[in-house]
Formats: structure tokens, C-alpha cells, sequence
């Protein structure tokens, strides 16, 4: 009887577990009695946690295509899913070996999860074997398909106060953007770590060629001029030095207070009356916010009788330090506080990475092992550039002829790939392809031994170990 032909597709995603799949049991299959949800691998990403859970429906049965003969499926097994570096999957039936009975219930799920190392196009193969009621006679069903999954470069950002980077870490070289989060504003200053700066309001993407950590330093700047606040007035000298502000004729000492006004001649502050105080005299004005214009200070001294007298009055510029100013027989001491401009100030760190050795592979013929002294956080063993289901170890015992390869990934997350190693399984059945044109033989299919000896009726040939041999008896 032929083997059992079905169409049962089994979709599945790998990665570091982080806890039992979940199944949708709202989830039914449309025009088939079998089916999975979702029917498609997500994109992964190096460097980003990857989760994802895969509801399946199992068939309760099938016909043989050859004979007509309905056939009762038994039991599911998933035996294996290979799948990029970091990545590894969990079914839900875990405690029962991912066995499934379909007639118990006819869902299953597998959880997909971890963290992809490299990236790449990846052809994940999924190996099942089903058990039916002709199993007896015919053998279980292997069933082996391949779904591909895209494992992309780091995409992460990193964001602060005053920009966000994408891809801020990497193996060498790693290029990194960077975005601006503080548009409009009057002027900008970025220090990038690897030797470049740059005053623009967007820069462009910065390479980093070595490894090492680099520290970015950004400042944006809303306003390019310092603040100037007047705190302290002293009035040193005025006209009532003379009698001209004093009270009682002179008999009493004068009440002075002072009026500022700004450059259009408002009044901006006024100070208490110090009765009865003779000059110097002075006053706190706390903090008076300044522009870049000309202000006037006016001396008064209060009369009770009659009105106020005007004692003096200097002038000085807002933007300008703490000084002395004399108008006169008027002398006014003033104190300012200067606040430079502050900007929007920030700090972050890319992280740039080396690669590993490349691993040195020895092939043992004698006991078909290839082995490599090499020993990293991760390995994976490769089949023609397939991942090899559960081979992450130093060594490999080749089962199929083919070209091997090893991966090891550093505790960084960079990758190096060996030389592949051409791998031949002995044959005691297989016969060399031949041909000749009378005097010269050849081997059509040398290239897959390393090892030829040529015989004739006396046996070994001396020397005769070359892909071809010309006779000459």
C-alpha cells in the first residue's frame, strides 16, 4: 500500500519560552478539516522578545489518494521545529511529549518565543509523524514541511528629553539615527561620540566603525540670550544732602523712595517710604525681570505737607552687569542677577560590539565527527545554510553527505559563521560514475570525495589517486 498522501499543514515560530501557549477556541477552519491561526510567521526582529502563539485544528481522519481507503488519524506527534538562534517553541500537550489525540480534542497550540540572534531568511522545518489505524500495516506518516521566517535587524530606539536613536547598539559597524524631539527651537549643538558634531535642527545617520561605548551629547537652546533680573537698589547720594529733600527746613531728615520705569516711561516698581532716613539708603527689589532697554530710576522724598519732591534720577541699560551710576549729585549703586540661557540638555549611550572567532572545524573521517574548539553563548550547527534541529554544540555527528557549517554568537549578540566542511557518508552500495574516451577514465562525481584510488586486475594502481587515469596498458 502507498504511503498516506494529506495536506496537513502545521504552521509554528520559535523562540525563548515564556510560559504555555494559550489556545483560540474561537478559531475554526473554513473549507478544510484542518488548519492553523495564524497560517503565517510573523517578522522577528534582533534584539526584540518574540512571542507568538499558534492555534492548530487536527483532522480526525483522511482518504488514501491511490486506494480510496478512509484512514482514522490516531495520534499527532510534533517531533521537532528548527529554528533561528534564540529561538525555541513549546506546545501546549508539553507534559504528554506533544503527543495529540484528535479524537480527544482536535486543538492544539505552540508557543513561538524568544530572542533572534541573527538575522536572515530562515527556513524552519516542522517535523510530525502521524499514527493511523493502518499504521500496523504500513507504518506511521513523517510528515516534514517548511515555513520561512524573516528575522530582521534591530529596529529598537532609544528616547530622551532631547532625541530618540534608532539601532543604538549592534556589532560593528552599526549605523545609528537619530531624531530630534525639541523642533523649532533657536540653535542646537550635538556632539556624537565617534569624532562628529553637527549644529543642525535634523542629522543625518552616524556611522560607528569601532567597538566601544559612545556617549551622544545633545543641547537645544529656545533662546540664545541670558535673563538680567535687578535685586538690590542703593541710593548712595541725592539732593537731600543740600536740604533741597528734607522735611521741616531742614530740621528733620528726608523720606526717601524711589520709582523705576522702563524705555516708553511706565511705572514697573515702586519702593517703600524709609521715614526720617538719611542717605545712603537702600532697598531689596527682589527680582525684577529686565529687557534690552534703557530704565530710569527717580528719587523721591515724601512730603506730608506739600507734594513729593523729586530728588534725581540715572539711567542704565537692562542687559547689563551690577554697577555704579552718578547723574549728578545723584549716585544709585544697583545689583542684578544674570541667569545664562539653559538648555534642553541630554545624554545617551550607544553600545557598539566585536564579532567572535570564526570557529576552526575539524572533520574526524575515522568517526564521522566535526568538532571545533571554539565555545560561545550560542552555536548552531548548519545543513546547506538550514539551522540542524537541536545541534548546539562544539561537536556533530554528520548523518546525511552535504556541506556543514557552525554559527557562534558572543554574549553580545555578534555572530560568525565558519567555512563549510564537505561531509561524505560511506556507502558499502554506492557505485562511481564513470567515463572514458579509450585511453583516459574519469570520475564524473569526484567532487564529493576527497579519497580516490584507481585498480586494475592486479589491484591498487600506485599512485593512481587523481579524478582521472590514463592507461597506457
Amino acid at each position: 500500500m502507498k504511503r498516506l498522501l494529506f495536506g496537513f499543514v502545521f504552521l509554528i515560530t520559535v523562540i525563548a519560552v515564556s510560559g504555555q501557549c494559550a489556545i483560540d477556541y474561537t478559531y475554526y477552519p473554513v473549507g478544510a478539516n484542518y488548519g492553523l491561526d495564524p497560517d503565517s510567521l510573523p517578522d522577528g526582529y534582533i534584539g526584540q522578545f518574540y512571542d507568538e502563539d499558534m492555534t492548530f485544528y487536527l483532522p480526525l481522519d483522511t482518504t488514501d489518494p491511490s486506494s480510496g481507503a478512509s484512514v482514522t488519524f490516531e495520534d499527532f506527534h510534533i517531533t521537532s521545529i528548527s529554528l533561528p538562534l534564540g529561538l525555541t517553541w513549546e506546545c501546549n500537550s508539553s507534559a504528554n511529549g506533544c503527543h495529540y489525540d484528535p479524537a480527544v480534542t482536535q486543538y492544539g497550540c505552540v508557543k513561538v518565543s524568544g530572542t533572534p540572534l541573527i538575522a536572515g531568511t530562515y527556513d524552519v522545518q516542522v517535523d510530525l509523524v502521524a499514527t493511523h489505524n493502518l499504521s500496523q500495516l504500513v507504518g506511521p506518516e513523517d510528515i516534514s514541511f517548511i515555513l520561512p521566517l524573516t528575522i530582521l535587524p534591530d529596529t529598537s530606539t532609544s528616547s530622551n528629553t532631547g532625541f530618540a536613536m534608532s539601532n543604538p547598539s549592534g556589532c560593528a559597524p552599526v549605523t545609528v539615527s537619530f531624531t530630534n524631539n525639541n523642533t523649532g527651537m533657536l540653535s542646537y549643538s550635538w556632539d556624537f561620540g565617534n569624532g562628529n558634531i553637527s549644529t543642525l535642527e535634523n542629522p543625518g545617520p552616524q556611522m560607528y566603525n569601532d567597538t566601544g561605548i559612545f556617549i551622544v551629547h545633545y543641547q537645544a537652546y529656545a533662546d540664545t540670550n541670558s535673563s538680567y533680573f535687578l535685586t538690590d537698589i542703593e541710593v548712595a547720594t541725592a539732593d537731600g544732602w543740600d536740604g533741597d529733600a528734607d522735611d521741616g527746613w531742614g530740621l528733620l531728615n528726608p523720606d526717601p523712595y524711589i520709582k523705576i520705569f522702563n524705555q516708553s516711561g511706565s511705572l514697573i516698581w515702586t519702593s517703600s517710604v524709609l521715614t526720617d532716613n538719611n542717605f545712603p539708603v537702600s532697598w531689596t527689589a527682589g527680582s525684577i525681570s529686565l529687557q534690552n532697554q534703557t530704565y530710569t530710576i527717580e528719587v523721591w522724598d515724601q512730603d506730608g505737607v506739600t507734594n513729593d519732591d523729586l530728588c534725581g534720577s540715572v539711567s542704565f541699560q537692562g542687559f547689563s552687569n551690577s554697577g555704579t551710576i552718578t547723574n549728578g549729585s545723584e549716585t544709585i549703586n544697583y545689583a542684578m542677577t544674570v541667569i545664562p540661557p539653559v538648555p534642553i540638555t541630554s545624554i545617551d549611550t550607544i553600545y557598539v560590539s566585536d564579532y567572535p572567532a570564526v570557529p576552526n572545524l575539524v572533520y574526524d573521517t575515522l568517526n564521522n565527527l566535526i568538532y571545533t574548539s571554539v565555545d560561545s553563548i550560542a552555536m548552531q550547527w548548519y545543513y546547506y545554510n538550514s539551522p540542524i534541529p537541536g545541534a548546539t554544540d562544539t561537536f556533530i555527528n554528520p548523518t546525511s553527505s552535504g556541506e556543514y557549517s557552525l554559527v557562534v554568537v558572543n554574549e553580545y549578540g555578534c555572530d560568525a559563521t565558519s567555512l563549510e566542511v564537505l561531509v561524505v557518508i560511506c556507502d558499502n552500495t554506492y557505485q562511481p560514475i564513470l567515463d572514458d574516451n579509450g585511453s583516459t577514465a574519469w570520475m564524473l562525481d569526484s567532487a564529493l570525495y576527497s579519497n580516490l584510488q584507481w585498480h586494475d586486475s592486479n589491484g591498487p594502481i600506485n599512485g593512481a589517486n587523481q579524478p582521472f587515469f590514463p592507461a597506457t596498458v
